[in-house]
């Protein structure tokens, strides 16, 4: 994950690299360890504009 936004980021005009953002949708039983690890990733690639959700259950899906 690291060297791959290292490379598109490189890529980017220099303005457009202070837009980068990713956001990551998980399931909520999905590994904390995971997400911190992919967080570090992220981190340490300089990607430091970051957006997380969770899904929610079938039965507690709003209308």
């Amino acid at each position: 994950i690291k060297r791959y936004l290292i490379q598109l980021s490189a890529a980017l005009p220099p303005e457009q690299r202070k837009q980068l953002s990713v956001s990551i949708k998980a399931d909520r039983h999905a590994d904390m360890g995971t997400i911190m690890d992919i967080k570090q990733a992220l981190r340490e690639a300089n990607v430091l504009n970051v957006n997380f959700s969770a899904t929610m259950s079938r039965n507690n899906k709003q209308k």
